[in-house]
């Protein structure tokens, strides 16, 4: 039982550090990108009325740092599956959400945005 409170507690810390890993990325990007904070509330909240290229590229520059995209820029489909799957129990749904939303467009900056949207739109339309 002495071990329980041990892998609470690593437990939290994992997350805590998690979170602040993507905290950092945020701020990173954000400083690369010049996106204001305005800006990134407005996406946060399924706004997409007020997107330029700093937001573009700032989804763009977090898809990277963490993970989802391939040295190359291209979008790494087993990842965004795997992530899809945290929060879709539908192996169906995830598969109609990766064929309808990663679709290339006429720059990497553009094909990553389009798909990011896509996707949180999907996942609205599962989820609910």
């Amino acid at each position: 039982m002495k071990s329980l409170p041990c892998l609470v507690f690593v437990a939290i810390i994992v997350v805590v550090q998690s979170v602040s890993t993507e905290r950092k990325w945020i701020l990173e990007c954000q400083s690369e990108t010049g996106v204001t904070l305005e800006a990134l509330d407005y996406i946060r909240f399924n706004d997409f009325s007020a997107v330029d290229d700093k937001v573009k590229a700032f989804v763009l520059c977090f898809g990277k740092k963490y993970g989802l995209l391939k040295e190359s820029g291209d979008i790494d489909v087993e990842k965004v599956k795997k992530e899809l799957r945290s929060v879709v129990d539908s192996e169906d749904q995830i598969n109609k959400i990766i064929g309808k939303c990663l679709v290339n467009k006429e720059t990497k900056q553009e094909t990553v945005f389009q798909a990011f949207k896509c996707v949180r739109f999907g996942l609205l339309v599962s989820t609910s």
